[in-house]
């Protein structure tokens, strides 16, 4: 279809979405178009419409009372009042709400003493913190020869073998032959909880052993030696019965020390060549 006039181009131009441009004046250099006949048109052509499917997303612009209105908004955004200006300044008609009592707080030093087993405070004296929780631990050797029964602490940083040939050294000594060894580890397991693995369990056990004496005299060294020395006789008289020397180191302690050893023989020598 051949159009007639310039008019009805732009028409169909305007249709597809192409949009004409003319100069208001003459271009400098510019090469002379053709005259264009704008010239009436005998029915009145309707202005083209855009398709909005058609058109480019770039190509549509709000218009300006549109974009009056956004600005408002953005400025209505803007200027809503802060929230902490709100909270600072409530409503003077508003009740006052009463704040929430809060628990007293406990302190861990007092939580700690109320978790205190009230047996602490029923313990004697001198009595250690092992025994104290009824819980009492125990790593001894027994060594047995005809008139004496030697029994001392063991120690695990001195040799189970060093320690043993001390203590028939010391038998020895006393002109005495070591017949039996026997060792005691308590507690038996390594939980407290467990029906007899307490301090009263230990004693049972002491006590079947001291009747497996025979009359013999007992020598002690390094037992309880975190108790102070009243409260160790009275402990282990009553288990283990009357106790000839009591000597507050073992024989790992004995081991390096020539002093100890020579205090040790003081008291162990009245009873060298001693019959029963």
């Amino acid at each position: 279809m051949a159009l007639q006039t310039e008019v009805e181009r732009q028409f169909y131009l305007g249709m597809v979405g192409v949009s004409c441009w003319y100069a208001r004046s003459t271009l400098t250099g510019a090469a002379p178009s053709p005259d264009l006949d704008f010239g009436a048109v005998t029915e009145s052509i309707p202005d083209p419409v855009p398709d909005p499917v058609i058109e480019p997303a770039s190509r549509q612009r709000p218009s300006g009372q549109d974009r009056r209105q956004s600005l408002a908004a953005i400025q209505g955004l803007v200027s809503t009042p802060d929230a902490r200006d709100t909270a600072i300044e409530p409503d003077a008609r508003a009740e006052p709400v009463p704040e929430p009592s809060m628990p007293p707080q406990v302190s861990p030093v007092s939580e700690r003493q109320e978790a205190t087993p009230a047996r602490l405070e029923s313990q004697p004296d001198g009595v250690s913190a092992s025994a104290a929780t009824g819980v009492a631990a125990a790593h001894w050797g027994l060594w047995f020869s005809e008139q004496f029964v030697l029994i001392s602490a063991l120690s695990p940083d001195a040799s189970i073998r060093l320690q043993d040939a001390l203590a028939n050294n010391i038998l020895q000594a006393l002109g005495q032959t070591v017949v039996e060894q026997q060792t005691l580890q308590w507690p038996v397991f390594n939980n407290p909880a467990v029906p007899g693995n307490d301090e009263a369990g230990l004693q049972a056990v002491l006590r079947e052993l001291a009747s497996q004496f025979n009359q013999r005299k007992v020598l002690t060294l390094g037992l309880l030696a975190e108790l102070p020395a009243d409260a160790r006789s009275a402990w282990l008289a009553s288990v283990l019965g009357q106790t000839t020397v009591e000597f507050p180191f073992s024989l790992a302690a004995m081991s390096a020390d020539p002093d100890r050893k020579r205090q040790l023989w003081a008291r162990l020598r009245p009873l060298a060549g001693s019959e029963q």
